[in-house]
């Protein structure tokens, strides 16, 4: 999940042919972290370089056994851009289609209810762990 400011940053993606909203990311490839990974996705898919600010913690299910879930920012200076997803082979209907920032003030009708069951794991660990960061609060919002 990529934070700048009140906004979060989503990849556009057609799902069982309706464009939905997606967070950036993918598989860790061989002889690479998973925080090596996360940064690679983010250059490939959107052309910007991340900074982690949390993570990796653990969404256990889904299509894996288990997912590293992070936190990033970019600078204000960097604008995304439509990468690609080399997983996905070009034309294919679940092709990027775009990129999207929600604002967590303006638009928390639009978080789906996956991106909340991320966002309540990432908030959860992050208390559990007495994480006292501004970006907490921010996120707290849109779950509640």
């Amino acid at each position: 999940m990529v934070l700048r400011g009140n906004k979060i940053m989503f990849m556009q993606q057609v799902v069982g042919g309706k464009l939905c909203h997606v967070f950036a990311g993918g598989g860790v490839e061989e002889n690479e972290t998973p925080e090596q990974a996360v940064l690679r996705e983010l250059r490939e898919e959107a052309n910007v370089d991340g900074t982690i600010l949390y993570g990796p913690v653990y969404k256990k299910g889904g299509a894996r056994e288990y997912e590293h879930f992070f936190l990033l920012t970019i600078g204000d200076d960097q604008i995304p851009t439509l990468g690609y997803d080399p997983e996905i082979p070009e034309g294919e209907e679940t092709a990027l289609r775009g990129i999207v920032w929600r604002d967590i003030d303006d638009d928390c009708d639009d978080f789906s209810e996956v991106d909340k069951d991320y966002l309540t794991i990432l908030t959860s660990h992050a208390m559990e762990h007495n994480v006292q960061e501004d970006w907490l609060k921010k996120l707290l919002k849109i779950i509640a």
